[in-house]
């Protein structure tokens, strides 16, 4: 056969070879992870190891952890061996089983795009954040239930913030009311974050690192049987308060048994109490070395000077639309294939081609004709794909439409939001959306989100609510979200939007940019070029290393396969 037969068939192989698909693992089961295949079991195991930060907090919502190989859990669960001392089996044995029941901090053991390994220079791991004064205030929100004297339960806490100050720079004040660094508070499941406890036994307390907001501040579970004295039976308050401040001064968890840090409880005799030299390395990693026979000592905070809060402009008179070019939104909805935008008491509609009724807003009582006269501006809103009924939410009181008329027979007053199974202390919802991903609706307030069970039209109640920190990138609180036509997701804060990257779970990276331009045809801004505004990233793309047009590829194969054939 001549040489150059022999190269085009070589070549004809190649490209086969490029048409068809690599083989890929198999997809996991129970019975590959775990010795009798117990399914309840093998899904408690992949929630731990999500929760904990061995697999990327994103799997929760978008399902990812159920489509890893054996393989890769496998991996995964040897990381988690690894940090908890236990054998590297990379199965979900008996031992590694009761390790992830075993009584512990909420806290994450590894942060997101940290790879643990035993190779690292040191044990510890910081966490993102430190303080950046010397001085910290901390404040009782909340007393446990379970023990009835508050002195005992202050002087554990205050016991376990003196400890810190001997290996660090810091110094604590108590503070009796008002603003505080620390805030501590017991609670029992939902306490007011995105980390509900779990009742009695597992999760413990959980802390945050330092920063604003809840930063710093620490909370213990109720639930548990707290105990301040040596001979009583329980949960030692001393020992977990001392581990859980490490967290609020900016350490993460270490993987050494004998350390504060280490993410399982154990009960410390506060007598002869103290710290491993890798909890004194990491905090003065931190906050630098104190010599052993030198206390630093910092002056207490000084009163803030009293200074004349800043003039703000006068608002706009409710009762005026607000200018379409320069306002924030409430709410964003996409009804019946047209985009709604509400402020106030306005809203504006819009289709594909851009605004509709001009620029100006109609006042939403005209739009909407069964809506109450009381109803003065809307938080949230979306239309149920089941029955494509419109849910309003206002306040803590939702209303349903059908149409641009109330639903016949709902009450005027509305109905209370605790009907979707949320807490009674929540005020009212910040937003609303369907995500193209899963074609599931999710309600979000504050910092927190839910997931809706739209047949029982009430909230998931396992593992809700979770913290929007898994929606990596969207501020918090938002003021609108909603599914655009093209099934991307959009998130509104401010005069500002963001566009999510479902694949990524995190907002696409050179948002936000201004909401005015894209949702109101709005001028473009002066400090950005039209260029730049219009750019948008891809979403998803594949994972191959050549990006080949696959048409041309079929036509090539095809041309070659007649010609080798009629030559031979």
């Amino acid at each position: 056969m001549p040489a150059w037969l022999e190269f085009a068939g070589a070549l004809l192989h190649f490209l086969l070879f490029l048409l068809v698909p690599a083989r890929t693992s198999e997809t996991h089961t129970a019975d590959g992870i775990i010795s009798n295949g117990n399914a309840s079991v093998f899904h408690e195991g992949l929630q731990f190891l999500i929760r904990y930060g061995y697999l990327p907090s994103s799997d929760m919502e978008s399902g990812r952890a159920e489509l890893r190989t054996a393989e890769e859990l496998g991996t995964i669960i040897r990381d988690f061996q690894q940090f908890a001392g236990l054998n590297k089996t990379g199965y979900l044995d008996e031992a590694t089983i009761a390790q992830m029941k075993a009584p512990r901090c909420g806290v994450q053991d590894i942060r997101p795009g940290y790879r643990y390994s035993r190779r690292r220079r040191r044990r510890y791991i910081l966490g993102p954040s430190k303080w950046k004064k010397r001085h910290l205030t901390y404040r009782f929100e909340t007393y446990s239930n379970v023990m009835s004297d508050y002195l005992r339960t202050r002087d554990a806490i205050t016991q376990a913030l003196k400890h810190w100050e001997k290996v660090t720079t810091l110094r604590f004040t108590e503070q009796l009311s008002g603003e505080a660094d620390i805030k501590i508070k017991f609670g029992k499941n939902y306490h007011g974050d995105g980390y509900p406890f779990d009742g009695r036994g597992g999760i413990l307390a959980h802390a945050f690192f330092p920063g604003d907001d809840n930063g710093g501040d620490t909370h213990f579970d109720d639930d548990e049987r707290w105990v301040t004295e040596e001979h009583q039976s329980g949960t030692d308050l001393f020992s977990v308060a001392v581990h859980e401040f490490g967290h609020a001064l900016g350490l993460a968890h270490s993987d050494v048994r004998n350390a504060i840090m280490f993410p399982w409880y154990k009960k410390y005799n506060r007598p002869n109490f103290g710290f491993h030299s890798d909890d004194i390395e990491a905090i003065s990693k931190l906050y630098g070395k104190v010599h052993p026979d030198v206390i630093p000592t910092v002056a207490p905070p000084t009163s803030p000077p009293v200074t004349q809060a800043p003039t703000t402009p006068k608002p706009r008179d409710k009762n005026s639309p607000p200018l379409t070019c320069d306002t924030t939104y409430d709410a964003i909805a996409l009804i019946r294939g047209e985009i709604f935008i509400f402020k106030g008491k306005w809203n504006w509609r819009r289709d594909q081609k851009g605004l509709l009724d001009g620029n100006t807003p109609l006042s939403l009582h005209r739009l909407w004709y069964g809506m109450p006269d009381h109803v003065e501006y809307i938080d949230a809103v979306y239309e149920r794909k089941s029955d494509h009924r419109i849910i309003f939410f206002s306040g803590n009181r939702y209303y349903v439409f059908n149409a641009n008329q109330l639903v016949h027979g709902f009450p005027e007053e509305g109905r209370p939001i605790t009907d979707y199974g949320l807490p009674n202390d929540i005020e009212k919802i910040d937003a609303v959306f369907t995500w193209s991903y899963n074609s599931r609706t999710y309600l979000i307030t504050g910092n927190m989100y839910w997931k809706l069970d739209e047949k029982e039209q009430r909230v998931v109640p396992f593992d809700y609510p979770r913290d929007m920190g898994i929606w990596q990138g969207v501020p918090t609180p938002v003021d609108a979200a909603f599914q655009f036509w093209d099934g991307v997701t959009y998130f509104f804060k401010g005069d500002q939007y963001w566009q999510f990257n479902d694949e990524l779970m995190k907002v696409e990276d050179q948002f936000p940019q201004p909401s005015a331009e894209k949702w109101m045809g709005c001028p473009l801004n002066s400090t950005r070029s039209e260029t730049e505004s219009n750019t948008k990233a891809p979403v998803g793309g594949g994972s191959s290393i050549y990006k080949l047009s696959i048409g041309p590829v079929i036509l090539l194969f095809l041309t070659l396969h007649l010609f080798i054939t009629k030559l031979r």
